[in-house]
């Protein structure tokens, strides 16, 4: 005998099942990803939430089903925040896994401001016809996505990676533009064949994919290359915080493992990269430009050996705030054949609970309790590397790929002083999270700024994935995770030009939404003139 489950447990379990729809679009180590899992997810979530405001839902059942929603994609998508928690942070389950779950509450903070704005011009929606709703809707939210801030930014769009190289679209508009397709396809489908009125949204999520297909990335490789060591020494966690508080055999590990992989191999290169903190020590990188010296000395021996430039991440310190409370950057040095600093990058975007927290003016005063979080100083500047051999690049740290308007940001004030990088470079550590889906749906996301911006990534992991991410979404040879390993890579000059995305970005999405829905007019305005036209026709037939 089956068991009639109240309506509210009812909505709220099937919306759990399209939040983990949801999730399925990205990288997971249970099942291969899901193109359209996004689509159909949310097609369920607005489906329940009463988008055409017929069913008069009061807003604490609509807050219930989304809230089902970011449950089932937190717990989906995110799993690896409880195991990371109970790894490093020694919270024992259930703890770790109630812990992981309050991460549902703010891990979509830009559908609770859709929510709340829908719900109160719930009459008015109700008003207006379903193609021209479907739009607006889609347009609000893509634009939303893209400007609330959020933790760990997974878009619908995203999903759609799976289709490089055919995806010759993203670099004119980006992902925001195939959001907005997935939004208006999910409003389009979540409604029975029967009832449904925007075809138009069908048809145009049809031409979508199709103009993508037959539009793929081209590359455009160059005779000169650059030559590239990557390192990925594969240091534990527990051995890399230990070598940082000065524990002598884990610093003589670290140390040692780099050395040996940076000086391995038969071939000649021009740049040898180690990933994010690869130094363990503080830096100084306003003496490091005037005096070799204070360079760290094993990185000195390895250009002398090699004969190759570096980059590293480490610490900087903070001349303006020495101390515990913000006393350091989170940093990438360059390093050139002289021992002399030539260029560091501090970075700008951190971690929320990992390298700050978000209270602003009441950060000092929390520093002196919480200690298991690290209060960095943020940088302020986008500066521009450059070796010997006039390769340009600049350098994002971590989670800093995620963010598409920031990494815009930072190609446009290169542009502004006539600077074109060739290639990107992105130093991560992702040995916080085990052996979980983060390293892979990490990788997965930066993928898309090498569309958007037509540069190759570069990026240089501690235990994986390293890898070179090209303009059209393919790879080089990866590494695996916790392999320790080097991997030996050509970049091409950039041949690239300058993106309508990096020019213009969310304002092409706008712009090509804006055409679609005079296009959609169009077809609504002949599809009503044809439908009179018909009704006159029988009318004289029957006279």
């Amino acid at each position: 005998m089956l068991v009639k489950l109240p309506l509210p447990i009812y909505q709220f379990a099937l919306a759990f099942i399209g939040g983990c729809f949801y999730a399925l679009g990205f990288p997971s180590e249970f099942v291969p990803p899901l193109i359209v899992g996004p689509v159909f997810g949310l097609a369920l979530l607005f489906h329940f939430i009463d988008i055409d405001g017929t069913k008069a839902l009061t807003f604490k059942r609509k807050a219930l089903i989304l809230l089902g929603f970011s449950l089932g994609h937190a717990l989906l998508g995110f799993y690896w925040i409880p195991h990371t928690l109970r790894e490093f942070g020694g919270l024992e389950a259930p703890w770790n896994f109630v812990l992981g779950s309050a991460f549902s509450l703010i891990v979509l903070p830009q559908y609770w401001i859709f929510l709340i704005a829908s719900h109160w011009f719930n009459r008015h929606l109700h008003a207006i016809a379903p193609w021209l709703r479907h739009i607006v809707l889609a347009l609000v939210l893509t634009t939303l996505e893209f400007v609330v801030p959020q933790q760990f930014p997974a878009h619908p769009g995203h999903a759609w990676m799976q289709m490089a190289p055919y995806l010759g679209l993203a670099p004119i508009a980006g992902a925001p533009l195939f959001s907005f397709f997935s939004y208006w396809l999910a409003f389009c489908v979540r409604q029975p064949i029967s009832q449904r009125q925007d075809w138009f949204g069908i048809l145009a999520g049809v031409m979508f994919v199709i103009v993508n297909g037959l539009t793929p990335i081209i590359l455009k490789p160059s005779d000169e290359k650059l030559r590239i060591r990557l390192v990925q020494p594969n240091i534990g966690n527990f051995i890399k915080l230990d070598s940082e508080r000065g524990g002598r055999n884990s610093l003589e590990k670290v140390l040692s493992s780099y050395e040996s992989l940076s000086l391995s191999g038969d071939a000649q290169v021009d740049l040898i990269i180690w990933p994010e903190t690869a130094y363990p020590h503080m830096l100084r990188s306003g003496l490091m430009a005037m005096h070799p010296k204070t360079t760290p000395k094993i990185v000195r021996d390895i250009i002398e050996s090699s004969n190759a430039e570096m980059v590293f991440g480490g610490y900087d310190m903070n001349p303006e705030s020495p101390g515990n409370f913000m006393g350091e950057y989170n940093a990438a040095f360059h390093v050139g054949h002289d021992g002399k600093l030539k260029q560091v990058y501090r970075k700008r975007l951190l971690i929320p609970f990992g390298e700050g927290l978000p209270f602003g003016p009441f950060n000092k005063f929390l520093s002196t309790i919480i200690r298991n979080v690290s209060f960095f100083a943020a940088g302020n500047t986008f500066p521009l590397f450059e070796t010997d051999s006039h390769f340009k690049f600049l350098t994002i740290i971590c989670y800093e790929t995620l963010f598409a308007d920031f990494v815009r940001d930072y190609l446009e004030d290169l542009r502004a002083n006539n600077h074109r990088p060739d290639f990107m470079l992105n130093l991560t550590n992702d040995s916080w999270y085990g052996e979980t889906s983060e390293p892979e749906q990490h990788l997965f996301l930066a993928k898309w700024r090498a569309l958007e911006f037509a540069l190759p990534m570069v990026r240089s992991t501690n235990t994986g994935i390293t890898s070179v991410i090209y303009p059209d979404g393919s790879e080089s040879p990866r590494t695996g995770i916790y392999e320790e390993t080097v991997s030996e890579i050509e970049i091409n000059r950039n041949m690239n030009g300058i993106t309508l995305y990096q020019r213009f970005g969310l304002a092409m999405t706008w712009f090509i939404a804006l055409a679609l829905l005079l296009m959609s007019y169009a077809c609504n305005l002949l599809a009503r003139k044809a439908f009179a036209h018909k009704i006159v026709q029988r009318h004289h037939s029957k006279e």
